[in-house]
């Protein structure tokens, strides 16, 4: 399952565009597991990882994933940060802890953070 082409600006300065496997974005720290799916580059508020449709790079961000590399720069195709807003033109919806975007009219989709939100832990 791929996206259908698709425009991600991350913050003022970082640009992807093609077809992706995985758009991932987040508030939250760590996902089951404990997992942590994103890089520790940028200190904003959203978290995003972005596997693109190409040959084998599924395989090797899950394997960085699993060997603690993923935001390590090594799998090409991946691509990770922490901003203060995303913004995604393309036809498809997007999910932001659990909530579903659906783009309008041809607009794209802003998601923006303000602050992180602490949880107690019990």
């Amino acid at each position: 399952m791929r996206s259908s082409h698709t425009k991600i600006t991350l913050g003022d300065d970082q640009s992807h565009e093609g077809e992706f496997n995985v758009i991932l974005a987040t508030t939250l720290s760590r996902l089951l597991m404990r997992l942590r799916p994103f890089g520790r580059k940028g200190d904003g508020p959203l978290q995003i990882s972005l596997i693109q449709s190409r040959p084998g790079v599924m395989c090797r961000a899950l394997f960085a994933l699993l060997t603690g590399r993923f935001d390590k720069g090594t799998v090409k195709g991946l691509h990770t940060a922490r901003v203060d807003d995303i913004t995604i033109h393309g036809p498809d919806p997007v999910t932001l802890d659990g909530e579903i975007y659906y783009p309008n009219d041809g607009r794209p989709i802003i998601l923006q953070g303000n602050k992180a939100l602490n949880f107690v832990r019990l």
